[in-house]
């Protein structure tokens, strides 16, 4: 594996070829590491250098990571920005039908338009709800990514 700190956090010996023999180095990843730098000035250099691709590509690993949450974010947050602005026309809408309902000139209107507003009501009433779940849905998602 290349991930040094999950490393030294199981191991507890190293195996490694040195001339051709099999030896055995009793400590962690990072302690063989050090032993190595102390002994060999030159080895040193080896392992500096053989760290630096595994650095680079894990800040690449979590830049790549930073921007797929960032554009997972800016998506959430756009559509809710767009569900916000269609629970507000609905709610408008809505209070205005409540306002119709409610005034006297209500009872003059024939069945048929009491009959469509009171329909287009009801189906504004639906939507707000589940425009309404889908907002709460949306602001967990919101809050989980950051």
């Amino acid at each position: 594996s290349h991930d040094r700190f999950f490393l030294d956090m199981l191991v507890t010996k190293v195996i490694y070829f040195k001339n051709k023999a099999i030896r055995e180095f009793l400590g962690n990843f990072s302690e063989y590491e050090e032993k190595l730098l102390s002994l060999q000035p030159e080895a040193a250099d080896r392992v500096k250098n053989h760290d630096a691709p595994d650095r680079k590509a894990q800040k690449r690993r979590e830049a790549e990571e930073r921007q797929k949450r960032y554009r997972a974010l800016k998506g959430v947050r756009e559509e809710l920005a767009t569900l916000e602005q269609q629970i507000t026309e609905l709610d408008t809408r809505k209070k205005e039908l409540d306002a119709m309902f409610m005034s006297a000139n209500f009872k003059d209107l024939s069945l048929d338009e009491m009959r469509k507003l009171s329909h287009e009501h009801e189906k504004i009433v639906r939507k707000l709800e589940r425009h309404e779940e889908h907002w709460l849905e949306l602001q967990e998602k919101l809050e989980a990514y950051q």
